[in-house]
C-alpha cells in the first residue's frame, strides 16, 4: 500500500482511536525508508515506543558488495561483521572487528535513498500545497522546499555526520 493509502488508513481508523492509527502508522512504515522512516523515527519517539532496531532492508551480502564498491581499503580491514545490522532512515549500521582487534560501527547508506527522499518531497510538497491550509493563504513552497532539500542533502552526507560526531566528541571528552 502506497504512503498515502496508509495515511489515509490511519485518519480514518483515528476517527475511532488516535492510539490505534499511531499504532497502525508505526507499523505499516517499518519497512520503510528515507522520508517516512524518518517519520516513523519521529512518531515513535512521541510515543515512548523504541524504534523497530532490526529490521534489516539490505543483506549482509548487498553491503559487502556496497562496501567493495565504494571503500574497498575499509573491506581489507575486517575481520568481522554483524549479519545483521540496525536500521536507519538513509542506512542501516552494523557492528564490526577490525583486524586490530577495534570494534567499530559501519554506516552503510541505501542506495538512491537521497533521489527517493527529494522525490518523496517533491509528492509531500505538492499535496500540502495543493490541499491544505496553505492553498488558500498563497503559502510559498518553493521557501520550504529549498530548506528541505538542502536538509535531505545534509541527512544523507556521511562525511558531515562523521565531522560533526568528532566535534561533538571533542566537546564533551
Amino acid at each position: 500500500m502506497a504512503v498515502v493509502g496508509k495515511l489515509a488508513k490511519a485518519a480514518l481508523i483515528s476517527v475511532v482511536s488516535k492510539n490505534a492509527a499511531k499504532k497502525y502508522l508505526l507499523q505499516s512504515l517499518e519497512s520503510s525508508i528515507g522520508l517516512t522512516a524518518k517519520a516513523r523515527q519521529t512518531l515513535a519517539m512521541r510515543m515512548g515506543v523504541p524504534p523497530n532496531q532490526t529490521e534489516q532492508i539490505l543483506a549482509l551480502d548487498d553491503v559487502l558488495q556496497i562496501m567493495e564498491k565504494n571503500a574497498p581499503q575499509l573491506l581489507e580491514q575486517i575481520d568481522e561483521i554483524d549479519e545483521i545490522g540496525i536500521s536507519a532512515s538513509v542506512g542501516q549500521v552494523h557492528r564490526a572487528k577490525l583486524i586490530t582487534g577495534e570494534m567499530v560501527a559501519i554506516k552503510i547508506q541505501y542506495p538512491d535513498v537521497e533521489k527517493h527522499m527529494l522525490k518523496n518531497l517533491d509528492l509531500l510538497l505538492k499535496i500540502f500545497a495543493d490541499y491544505s491550509p496553505a492553498k488558500n493563504y498563497s503559502f510559498n513552497v518553493s521557501e520550504y522546499k529549498t530548506y528541505l532539500n538542502a536538509q535531505i542533502k545534509n541527512e544523507c552526507n556521511y562525511l558531515l555526520e562523521s565531522h560533526q560526531q568528532i566535534f561533538f566528541q571533542n566537546i564533551f571528552s
